[in-house]
């Protein structure tokens, strides 16, 4: 349960509170736990909603890497119910059940490609407090990626930030959206930083 209800009403009056919940009824089948939160504001919860969905749309990296890149996020935050729902859509996006499993020791794992380690690096980087990204790490990146997809990238990992951390401080529980299949867990210790 949120530790901030929301609204609770199923026929809301206000017209963005209408189309948030919509929304939600289509893509998840039901009105999940943020969105009754964020109907109290409805306008700033809007502005959140457009540009999640603008961040969604951007296709110029593989839908695979941005999937490892959110679950990886989520993970290290520690938001359940994030974990929850994108760990089904990350095997939607092509991410094997032996990656997802695996998500924990990127680092070592042979499941994971050169491109994918550097893009969970940053991930991890940006997702630190405070937030470090080591320039080898950022120089490795532009081995595989064009200055194009390198900000698609820091701007889907900064806004996944942005929604787990809202997600955690509502400590919002699991939807069932994976029950039965494997979900990654939260695993919040990070290794010490290089220090430059």
């Amino acid at each position: 349960m949120s530790r901030i209800i929301g609204v609770t009403d199923t026929h809301p009056t206000h017209p963005l509170v209408q189309e948030a919940f919509a929304r939600d009824l289509s893509r998840a089948g039901k009105i999940l736990q943020v969105t009754r939160a964020g109907a109290l504001v409805p306008e700033v919860y809007d502005a959140c909603a457009h540009m999640s969905d603008a961040v969604q749309k951007m296709n110029g990296l593989p839908a695979e890497v941005k999937a490892l890149a959110t679950l990886l996020v989520y993970m290290r935050v520690g938001c359940v119910m994030c974990l929850d729902l994108s760990s089904v859509v990350a095997r939607t996006q092509g991410v094997t059940e032996e990656k997802l499993m695996a998500l924990r020791g990127y680092k070592t794992s042979p499941l994971f490609s050169k491109t994918e380690r550097a893009v969970l690096r940053l991930a991890e980087a940006m997702t630190r407090t405070p937030a470090h990204v080591a320039h080898e790490d950022f120089e490795a990146l532009k081995q595989f990626y064009s200055e194009a997809q390198l900000m698609e990238l820091i701007i889907l990992i900064a806004a996944t930030n942005m929604g787990s951390r809202i997600g955690r401080a509502l400590d919002l529980a699991p939807e069932g959206f994976s029950e039965g299949q494997f979900c990654v867990v939260p695993v919040q210790e990070f290794e010490p930083m290089n220090q430059e």
